[in-house]
């Protein structure tokens, strides 16, 4: 639906991130409808704009030129998944270690505290979402399928909603009911990935311990992953702060 390049604004010359959505879709545009795909596409661009936070990127401006449209965002030249080599089939990526896997977490969920904090569900949280500057700090991108209070007929019908291998449970069954939680569960995976280099799948049955992969691991650990990516909302984390301060006790002894 969109696609993203890196370029130069022309008024200072920085370098930007550009976010386009073009025209040339048709069968996607007669599916959808086009004003459907402009309301989600500039939804995106207000909901960027109304936040404000050091490990959010930041917007420039968007609008219209020559009936395609654009947002420009700060530009990252990395993200997470690139660092770890995440990709779109299950298989074993590079581990991290606990304290970067420390700082990187630490600075997502406190993250995720503003933007539930601004009454908003992420729903796409996954290392290629989240950029990673020079100075190893986090930059939290992609807020298309973004749910606001009201804002689920932007939805496209039958559209998933999230990544798969990120996604909580109850967010496939049901995108509309998904709350903060869905995203402290994408958190949990990430974490899981950083420390194991696997994913999890609920499907396969009990998940194994992170500590079985990564042998610098403690029980500590272990306990936070499986409360971070339980199967059932009510039992995981109920809060990114509740979660980032769980994770603070742990890296103290990082």
């Amino acid at each position: 639906m969109s696609e993203v390049h890196r370029a130069k604004n022309l008024l200072d010359g920085g370098i930007v991130a550009l976010k386009l959505l073009l025209p040339r879709d048709e069968i996607f545009i007669d599916l959808v409808g086009e004003k459907k795909l402009r309301d989600i596409f500039f939804a995106e661009a207000r909901t960027m704009a109304g936040l404000q936070h050091e490990c959010i990127a930041g917007i420039i401006e968007s609008g219209e030129i020559d009936d395609i449209l654009y947002i420009a965002l700060e530009y990252v030249p990395r993200s997470l998944g690139s660092i770890i080599g995440d990709s779109t089939r299950i298989e074993v990526t590079r581990i991290l270690g606990t304290s970067l896997t420390c700082d990187y977490l630490r600075q997502t969920l406190c993250c995720l505290d503003a933007v539930h904090g601004a009454g908003l569900v992420h729903r796409d949280i996954k290392p290629d979402n989240l950029m990673i500057t020079e100075r190893d700090q986090v930059k939290l991108i992609d807020f298309g399928l973004c749910k606001t209070a009201g804002n689920e007929e932007m939805v496209i019908p039958g559209m998933q909603i999230g990544s798969p291998f990120y996604t909580a449970p109850e967010q496939e069954h049901d995108p509309a009911a998904a709350d903060e939680r869905a995203d402290l569960f994408s958190a949990g995976v990430i974490a899981y990935r950083l420390l194991t280099g696997r994913l999890i799948n609920h499907r396969q049955g009990k998940i194994a311990a992170a500590s079985r992969f990564n042998a610098d691991l403690t029980k500590q650990w272990d306990q936070f992953l499986f409360k971070g990516v339980h199967k059932e909302r009510s039992k995981r984390f109920q809060s990114a702060r509740a979660m980032r301060l769980h994770l603070e006790d742990i890296c103290r002894s990082v």
